[in-house]
């Protein structure tokens, strides 16, 4: 879901449902560059961050998965150092 999002996709969520996605514009996708990608899904990889490496909430149940593949890990790390340099 962040892909669309990053995109510009519209992604709602709906109740016993889950999410929806609005349409999409191929034209509008084709004129984000990677930057401005970055720049939209970075708070929200950072929020991940913030609350999968939480010690706290360690060995909590969640709705859903907190935890990453090493490849998933990877890409958010380079997500920080992109936006950061």
């Amino acid at each position: 879901l962040m892909l669309p999002y990053g995109l510009g996709q519209k992604v709602e969520f709906e109740k016993n449902f889950g999410p929806k996605l609005g349409e999409l514009n191929l034209n509008e996708i084709a004129k984000i560059d990677e930057i401005d990608f970055v720049e939209k899904i970075h708070p929200v990889y950072k929020a991940i961050r913030k609350v999968s490496s939480d010690t706290v909430l360690n060995n909590k149940t969640y709705p859903c998965s907190l935890e990453f593949s090493q490849g998933t890990q990877k890409m958010i790390d380079s997500i920080f150092d992109f936006v950061s340099a």
